[in-house]
């Protein structure tokens, strides 16, 4: 081997090595989270796993909301939030959900309500979504719902959202 082709060859690995630095450094600006939907049948929950962009603790409720609201990317799962539904601030300080004694303050607009299909399965799965991707969350144990930034007594007429709601596990298919 000449001179000249093991020069080639260290510019190689050098190229391979600062390129493996860049990816690795590139992988963790990103986390993976878990976000709940129905199946196509509308009985199960079913996380999905997702990588996103690290953020701040204090607006990741806010991230995983907004990830929910945008619909599921895996085939044979159907979204939970109806069309429209925005996540509202509940302050005009960010970030939108309000952490408070491990209970998730989250407030949608009315398109939740409005929009939203009906049926006591599908409320369940509207709510079950909600409440199981934000209680990923470590802070989290309890999900209070608003609606344009009142307390609602339903979505739909079948379940009561006037009280924080806990973690609907038998919801997720096992």
């Amino acid at each position: 081997m000449t001179m000249n082709q093991k020069g080639y060859r260290w510019i190689a690995i050098l190229i391979f090595l600062i390129a493996g630095l860049w990816i690795g450094m590139q992988m963790t600006n990103y986390s993976k989270v878990d976000l709940y939907f129905p199946d196509s049948n509308g009985e199960w929950l079913i996380a999905e796993e997702r990588r996103v962009e690290k953020v701040p603790d204090e607006i990741r409720a806010d991230q995983l909301m907004e990830e929910l609201i945008k619909g599921p990317s895996e085939e044979g799962l159907t979204g939970s939030v109806p069309g429209g539904t925005a996540l509202l601030p509940l302050t005009v300080e960010s970030p939108k959900i309000v952490i408070e004694d491990k209970i998730a303050h989250v407030n949608f607009s009315v398109e939740l309500i409005n929009n939203h299909p009906g049926g006591s399965t599908g409320e369940a799965m509207t709510l079950g979504s909600i409440v199981n991707t934000l209680t990923e969350l470590n802070e989290i144990d309890q999900v209070q719902i608003y609606v344009n930034g009142e307390k609602v007594e339903t979505l739909s007429g079948h379940f009561s959202v006037s009280e924080p709601l806990d973690r609907i596990e038998e919801l997720i298919k096992p």
